[in-house]
């Protein structure tokens, strides 16, 4: 599985336009992995 770290999907969000309203953690991964669950709007 490969990964984007969550500071470059927000600045990547942000950039072009849209407004992150919550990140939740996101356990489907399993407690190995890191994983969020964004939700925005443009």
């Amino acid at each position: 599985m490969f990964g984007i770290e969550k500071a470059d999907v927000t600045a990547f969000v942000e950039k072009n336009g849209g407004t992150i309203l919550d990140v939740v953690e996101d356990l489907s991964c399993g407690l190995d992995l890191k994983s969020y669950r964004y939700f925005l709007t443009k």
